[in-house]
This record gives structure tokens, sequence and C-alpha cells, in this order.
């Protein structure tokens, strides 16, 4: 009688509601994949570090890059490696002088998907200078001195 009952549990079990069961796991199994690509990998890249300036401003720097670790699904972080990524840092606000600048990450474009957990170095010095140039020697440089 015991049997009976164990391999009547045991029918009911796996084989009434096939089509349910096998529907469940399906999607189970879906949610599980896309929870595991979503864990994100981390990765180190270099970015270069662009100025954005005024016509009558130079810039003097020695920090080319900076160094940053960055989270993301693989589809995001291979878009990245397939884009050169910049930082530019924006010194229009600035007077001429020897300058600390913090860098700002929310000035970098990531690919959906992708965020900076750090980098390195957050600040930079930079050495605004005033350009002397005027207008007249520069269309004068663009046209090969023709008056």
């Amino acid at each position: 009688m015991i049997f009976n009952m164990i391999s009547t549990h045991l029918h009911n079990l796996f084989f009434v509601n096939v089509r349910l069961k096998a529907l469940t796991l399906a999607v189970s199994l879906v949610v599980w994949m896309v929870l595991l690509g979503q864990r994100g990998t981390v990765v180190t890249r270099e970015i270069t570090l662009g100025f954005v300036m005024s016509s009558n401003q130079q810039v003097d720097h020695q920090v080319k890059t900076v160094e940053a670790r960055i989270k993301g699904t693989r589809m995001a972080l291979n878009k990245l490696s397939k884009n050169p990524t910049q930082l530019d840092v924006d010194v229009t606000a600035y007077a001429p002088g020897l300058r600390r600048v913090r860098l700002d990450p929310g000035d970098i474009n990531l690919p959906l998907g992708a965020t900076i957990l750090s980098f390195q170095p957050q600040y930079v010095k930079v050495l605004v200078r005033r350009s002397y140039e005027s207008e007249d020697q520069k269309f004068k440089k663009a046209n090969g001195n023709k008056k």
C-alpha cells in the first residue's frame, strides 16, 4: 500500500502538467542566465585627457592619461574597448597660472551598462596661459604669410 502511494505521488510529480513544468524550467533558466550575465567584470583602462579651452588660452600639463577601474557587462566593455575614451576637462573658466583641476568621472562617456568604480589621479596640475597670437597672425599663418 505504501508502495502504491509513493508510486502515485511520483507519477503525479513528474507526469502531470508536463508542459507547464517545462515552461517553468525554461523561464527560470533564462532568468538565471540573465542574472549571471549582469554580475559584471572589472577592467582597468587608460583614458586620455583632453582639454576644452577658449581661443585665447593655452594649457600645459604633464599628465596625459588617467587609469580607471570600470565595471560592466561583457557587451558594454567590448564597446568600450572598440571606441577610444577621452575625459574632456573644461578649463575655460580658469585664470592664467598653475591650477589644480579636479577630474569628474561623470565627464567620461561610457556605454550603457558600464560604470566607473575609481580612477587615478583625481586631480591634475595644469598651467593655463594666455595665447598672445592675434587673429591677424593666425590668418597670416593659415594663408602662408600672404598680404
